[in-house]
């Protein structure tokens, strides 16, 4: 069985973008290109924030502490109001 090493989202929005900018160069329509360039764009935006969301993925875990305590806490808080509030 072959492995197939996968891109991450980042560099497939980066390819997505140049394939919206080579097509664009063959519309004649001005309003067409202007809508592919428009896409290659949004597809680039989207490359910088995967990217992002990849570097923190790569981070190592112990730098930050974990949310979890933090959000399980609200979780209840929320739950005893609303339980109060019912009563």
């Amino acid at each position: 069985m072959s492995e197939r090493k996968v891109r991450p989202f980042s560099e497939r929005c980066r390819a997505i973008a140049e394939e919206c900018r080579t097509t664009a160069k063959s519309f004649r329509s001005d309003i067409a290109r202007t809508q592919m360039l428009q896409l290659a764009d949004d597809y680039d935006r989207k490359a910088l924030l995967a990217e992002e969301i990849e570097a923190t993925l790569r981070a190592p875990h112990d730098e930050s502490p974990s949310l979890i305590p933090e959000i399980a806490e609200a979780f209840v808080n929320r739950l005893r109001i609303a339980t109060a509030q019912s009563d």
